[in-house]
């Protein structure tokens, strides 16, 4: 079995909410269009992250959260929760609400790959490590219910309908571009069964 999966680039974003941008350019430590993450260190929050010793909050911490990333059907998969719940009929912007910097098409769901996968831009420059699954928080339920006048004490949702379905965070390991279409592959770490990601 191969132990990596091609996909390519859909939707790039920065900020929050996230603004849709043709290409992102970045170091390494961080994107340059999105300086709320960039950084060699940052805060220390309640955020969770696989495989490591929590930091106090508020603490100094390795910036373990440079750029997300996120698969096409895993927006698709949080959107028809939604207007299954709601009854409501979003827009393709719908990862605007979720805000990754990267959407790629390809691969089923991203947020099963271990911490230590590596996502490659082949010919593209940049290299990004999988330090963890991007865990769920309240914010972008808020924005939705804001945006679509639901109950904001239905806010908490988001975090049930994307649960294992959210993406994941990363370090970047060797700076570039990307731009909407880039290809990429994604290595599993060895030790892996790549059923996980079929």
């Amino acid at each position: 079995m191969n132990m990596f999966k091609r996909a390519k680039v859909l939707k790039l974003f920065v900020g929050y909410p996230g603004i849709p941008v043709n290409e992102i350019n970045m170091d390494c430590h961080g994107i340059f269009e999105d300086l709320k993450h960039y950084g060699p260190i940052r805060i220390a929050d309640r955020r969770k992250r696989d495989g490591s010793t929590q930091v106090d909050e508020g603490k100094y911490d390795e910036n373990w959260r440079m750029i997300s990333v996120i698969s096409n059907n895993e927006v698709e998969f949080i959107k028809n929760k939604y207007e299954e719940k709601y009854g409501l009929n979003f827009t393709n912007s719908f990862a605007e609400f979720i805000s990754p910097n990267i959407v790629l098409e390809g691969i089923d769901c991203i947020s099963n790959v271990p911490v230590g996968t590596i996502i490659d831009f082949a010919g593209a420059g940049p290299t990004i490590y999988c330090t963890s699954k991007n865990y769920a928080c309240k914010k972008p339920g808020q924005y939705i219910a804001n945006e679509y006048g639901l109950p904001v004490n239905d806010s908490s949702q988001f975090v049930d309908f994307s649960l294992n379905q959210r993406g994941i965070v990363g370090k970047i390991l060797i700076g570039g571009r990307i731009s909407l279409g880039n290809e990429c592959v994604i290595y599993y770490p060895k030790d892996v069964s790549i059923e996980l990601f079929k």
